[in-house]
């Protein structure tokens, strides 16, 4: 795990970013419209701000997985760590797809995130 403890710092503000990007959706953020679902919108409808909420209990549901597994704690279920390697690598990909210059610049957390995952995976 300690390959897994050097991205800490780019982990962390990967995941301070994208937290901060999920609540700006949440409350409907000015600088939240051209970063997410598209960048389509000028007031993100009721629905996917709802849907973000559900988002941002994934992540730090996630974070708290990644944290126990650092510390050599036992991760259960087993497949969680696959599950947001995976997770996250969609996550990127959709990023990267985005009609949304801004939005494609969320690929690069995201990769982070799944990184830090697949490392965490690979030291099961």
């Amino acid at each position: 795990m300690k390959e897994a403890r050097k991205l800490l710092i780019p982990l962390l503000i990967s995941y301070i970013w994208t937290i901060g990007l999920v609540i700006g959706v949440i409350i409907n953020a000015n600088f939240a419209l051209t970063r997410a679902a598209g960048g389509q919108f000028d007031s993100i409808p009721i629905p996917i701000r709802f849907s973000y909420i559900f988002t941002l209990l994934i992540i730090l549901f996630g974070i708290r997985t990644w944290w126990h597994k650092i510390q050599g704690k036992k991760v259960r279920p087993s497949w969680i760590l696959a599950f947001y390697f995976y997770l996250n690598c969609l996550s990127t990909a959709t990023q990267l797809i985005s009609k949304s210059s801004n939005e494609r610049w969320n690929a690069v957390p995201a990769a982070i995130i799944a990184y830090s995952f697949y490392l965490a995976r690979k030291a099961a």
